[in-house]
């Protein structure tokens, strides 16, 4: 998933990496809810009983707060201004060098899943509905032996379901 703001960078060709001030996506969740990266080949119940498995920078965000008052100070979003996110050992550590960085907040709305399927299934639908205009058909008797040819290729591979970007 990527937020709206890497949607248009990537649309305008921008510089992802070389941001300034740098942003760092910040996951919120409910509690026990959060997003857990595994490796095919892993056992799932040692996934499950994993104690990484368990942190997140929010889960970790609050063990912080709890263990130091001083960094009650801090709302979440303002945290990697003043801490950096240790991402293979999941931990904040207090920033050394004082630099910008924003924390941009990624969530998701528990409704959202229902809604997107349904999005989906409506387009779905909406796609076996589609009629066709008798107009477009007679389109083809006025191709020329070039355009026919693509037209003919194409459609072989809608028939026969082949994956292909034609250019």
């Amino acid at each position: 998933m990527i937020t709206a703001i890497e949607a248009v960078y990537r649309l305008y060709a921008f510089k992802l990496y070389s941001m300034s001030p740098p942003i760092l996506q910040m996951q919120v969740h409910l509690e026990g809810m959060l997003m857990v990266a595994y490796k095919s080949t892993d056992n799932l119940n040692n996934v499950v009983k994993s104690e990484k498995s368990q942190r997140s920078m929010l889960t970790e965000y609050f063990n912080v707060n709890r263990s130091n008052p001083a960094t009650r100070q801090y709302l979440y979003r303002e945290f990697p201004e003043h801490f950096t996110w240790n991402k293979s050992k999941k931990f904040w550590k207090p920033r050394k060098v004082k630099r910008i960085q924003i924390g941009r907040l990624v969530y998701a709305n528990p409704a959202e899943e229902e809604e997107r399927s349904r999005d989906h299934y409506r387009e779905l639908t909406e796609e076996q509905n589609l009629g066709f205009d008798e107009d477009h058909l007679k389109i083809v008797e006025t191709l020329n032996a070039e355009q026919m040819a693509g037209y003919e290729e194409i459609l072989d591979h809608v028939l026969k379901n082949k994956g292909q970007v034609f250019l």
